[in-house]
């Protein structure tokens, strides 16, 4: 009785399936010996009925391998409300990244001393242990990109910077010039986004513009392919408020078009934004992570500044710009 005890005792220790039948099979060796040690000298009739003596010792080893499996089951989820042992590795889940907006003092070096440009930078940085994939967003500047002046990035990371403007496919006859876009009587305009990673589902509304000859944007796209715990990439671009940018900078003044007709002006309407989401590696698949950060503009010393990142729109109601 005190060896049964014994084996009961040292079999519910048992956590994985291969330690548990690696016990059965220890114990039915044991109890098979133990057998042929007391039965020095066998007869035929002697050798059937220790045949079905393992039979039986076998049958039961394996029944007590039965309730002990399912038993360490029934605990682990009473204990932890989940149906799947605790031993089970776990991924980390990835905090949100530092994602910071900024205006700069001064102009880099070589360029013109220029009054319209303004040295701005954008920062996206992995403060967690865990790794980012796939990184997609949508930036709403205040100011349109007149260009990118350095891009640095962790090693082996792999980036995508280019500006977001939707085309105008038209069959006849068509043109920009400085003073907008003209299009035949008889032509047929087709309009073709720009293969965006991450469309603003959540919008609340929507503003637009037919851009002119000439005319840079501030509705640009970052991708980054895998971001390393601790990796970084920083962009160093110049914003422009002279000629070629007037079309955009005047884009926030349209009206809005809102996905409720009814809805008046919010005052959490967020035009200026840096909004998107990323990957990272689950138990069973793919985790998902959507994150906004507002940005605050103001125009008359042209300072961007970025709030904090935020996993979700909260109170905001953003508005998508669309620059054709």
């Amino acid at each position: 009785m005190n060896s049964m005890q014994k084996l009961l005792e040292i079999g519910s220790r048992i956590g994985t399936p291969m330690a548990l039948a690696g016990f059965v099979a220890a114990a039915f060796s044991g109890v098979v010996w133990l057998i042929l040690a007391k039965v020095p000298k066998l007869n035929q009739g002697g050798v059937v009925r220790v045949i079905v003596m393992i039979i039986k010792c076998f049958f039961w080893l394996a029944v007590i391998a039965a309730v002990l499996g399912f038993a360490g089951y029934v605990v682990g989820v009473l204990v932890t409300g989940e149906p799947q042992p605790s031993r089970v590795a776990k991924h980390l889940v990835p905090s949100l990244p530092q994602i910071v907006v900024e205006t700069l003092d001064g102009l880099p070096m070589g360029s013109p001393n220029n009054p319209a440009l303004r040295l701005n930078r954008l920062r996206v940085r992995n403060l967690s242990e865990v790794a980012i994939d796939d990184f997609c967003s949508r930036l709403q500047l205040p100011e349109p990109i007149s260009e990118t002046i350095e891009t640095n990035l962790t090693t082996g990371t792999v980036m995508g910077w280019r500006p977001l403007l939707d085309k105008l496919l038209v069959k006849g006859t068509a043109g920009r010039t400085e003073t907008g876009l003209w299009i035949g009587p008889t032509s047929t305009v087709i309009f073709a986004d720009a293969n965006m990673c991450f469309f603003p589902k959540d919008s609340a509304g929507q503003l637009g513009s037919i851009a002119k000859e000439g005319d840079i944007t501030g509705v640009w796209e970052l991708t980054i392919a895998k971001l390393p715990p601790g990796g970084q990439v920083l962009i160093s671009f110049l914003t422009s408020n002279g000629k070629s940018g007037q079309n955009y900078i005047q884009l926030p003044n349209s009206p809005v078009w809102r996905r409720n007709p009814n809805e008046g002006l919010d005052a959490n309407e967020l035009i200026f934004l840096v909004e998107g989401e990323y990957r990272y590696q689950a138990d069973f698949k793919p985790g998902r992570q959507q994150f906004l950060v507002p940005l605050q503009f103001n125009s008359s010393t042209r300072i961007t500044t970025s709030l904090t990142v935020q996993p979700d729109i909260g109170k905001w109601r953003p508005i998508m710009l669309s620059f054709q």
